[in-house]
């Protein structure tokens, strides 16, 4: 089974109207949490391991995507049936939520990353394991 995890890049820094502008467009609710990696964050779980997790870009003085500093904050979509459909709902109608990148992983088989150029993923890098 492929897995797909996707990155989207946050423009708006009120982490707030960013949740309630999600939960509206995707139906569902976020959670509000607190750990020592992430610092506070949001998280919607949809099912055990799928969800999708609000976070700030910038934590304990370091950036978690530094090639992209122009966003505050990070919404992870991991694991979902379609994660694709739910990329397009929020960004179609969210002008300050952009694609950044993507990963497909088949456990022991491969993983490839693609980063979204000119309105579509492209092929970054892929890893074969033997």
């Amino acid at each position: 089974m492929v897995y797909k995890y996707l990155k989207l890049g946050i423009t708006n820094n009120d982490r707030e109207s960013v949740v309630k502008d999600v939960e509206r467009i995707l139906q569902i609710s976020f959670e509000r949490r607190e750990s020592s990696y992430w610092g506070e964050y949001y998280i919607a779980k949809i099912d055990h391991s799928q969800g999708i997790q609000l976070t700030y870009n910038f934590i304990d003085e370091g950036w978690q995507e530094e090639e992209y500093q122009d966003c505050p904050l990070l919404l992870s979509i991991d694991e979902l049936a379609e994660p694709e459909r739910e990329m397009w709902m929020i960004c179609n109608e969210l002008r300050y939520i952009k694609p950044l990148y993507m990963t497909e992983v088949e456990p022991n088989v491969f993983f490839k990353k693609y980063l979204f150029q000119d309105g579509v993923f492209k092929l970054e890098s892929e890893y074969h394991m033997k």
